[in-house]
């Protein structure tokens, strides 16, 4: 799959209705065999059915969750995810274990600063496990982390292609 960043239409990646359904179904069943249940079961039967209702919640919110346009990378699939990554911001893009996506950036700081005081403090908390601010968690996706990954690499490159056109033309426009 080639990305072309001039293309008006971004390539958008979703919610896999097959692991929210699934995941729905299983904690409605965890949040029924709770509720009865003797000490913590209604305790539990209520985190089940939160997540229940979470799972139900990603099955009719279709929006994009990972959106590959010409400005970037835009991942807002838990709130905890980064937003907006610009390509001028990123070095590198690589599979980490766990199914996660590393982006690696030029400048974390200025990144960093960017985001909401929430957003900031996610993002501090994953730095203690030993990824990078710009962590991408294509979990639950309709494509797997390595189709995500290079479709990113693809987007980079293309980024990077066209930068560098940008520099060689003379400011005409005409090709040497």
């Amino acid at each position: 799959m080639s990305i072309d960043p001039h293309e008006p239409n971004p390539v958008e990646i979703h919610d896999s209705k097959g692991v929210y359904a699934s995941y729905g179904v299983g904690m409605t069943i965890l949040a029924a065999a709770s509720a009865t249940a003797p000490g913590w079961g209604p305790i539990l039967a209520i985190a089940f059915g939160v997540h229940a209702v979470w799972a139900l919640r990603r099955l009719v919110d279709r929006g994009p969750r990972i959106r590959i346009t010409s400005e970037g990378i835009i991942e807002e699939n838990f709130w905890y995810s980064p937003g907006l990554i610009r390509w001028e911001e990123i070095i590198d893009v690589r599979p980490t274990r766990f199914a996660l996506i590393e982006v690696e950036l030029r400048d974390e700081g200025a990144f960093l600063e960017r985001l909401s005081p929430l957003r900031q403090m996610a993002r501090f908390k994953l730095r203690l496990f030993g990824f990078g601010p710009a962590l991408i968690t294509p979990w639950g996706m309709n494509r797997s982390t390595g189709e995500v990954v290079t479709m990113l690499q693809e987007g980079l490159d293309q980024y990077v292609l066209e930068s560098a056109r940008k520099q060689v033309l003379p400011s005409n426009g005409e090709v040497p």
